[in-house]
């Protein structure tokens, strides 16, 4: 049995942010490649709404992706990021 974790997440941009979210979350992606537990993580946009947003990542296990989340919560509070999702889902 793999302890492989795979994430969903879900983002549904404010209106008029769609850009601004887009290359933070391609930003994101560039440098959670780089993290330590991270196998995959892609980027996608809704062909049919141009405001929704998903993340697929796959992780060597649940552990690897806690500190990646605990990271990236560190850095969007004290970096002063702007809210540019209504929602979140994973």
């Amino acid at each position: 049995m793999s302890d492989e974790l795979v994430i969903f997440a879900r983002f549904h941009a404010i209106e008029g942010n769609e850009g601004a979210l887009e290359a933070e979350l391609r930003a994101t992606m560039a440098r959670t490649r780089a993290e330590p537990g991270c196998l995959f993580i892609g980027v996608y946009r809704s062909v049919r709404n141009a405001r929704l947003f998903f993340i697929n990542s796959r992780w060597v296990d649940e552990a690897a992706f806690d500190v990646h989340a605990a990271r990236h919560r560190r850095s969007a509070s004290s970096s002063g990021r702007h809210d540019w999702s209504t929602t979140l889902s994973t």
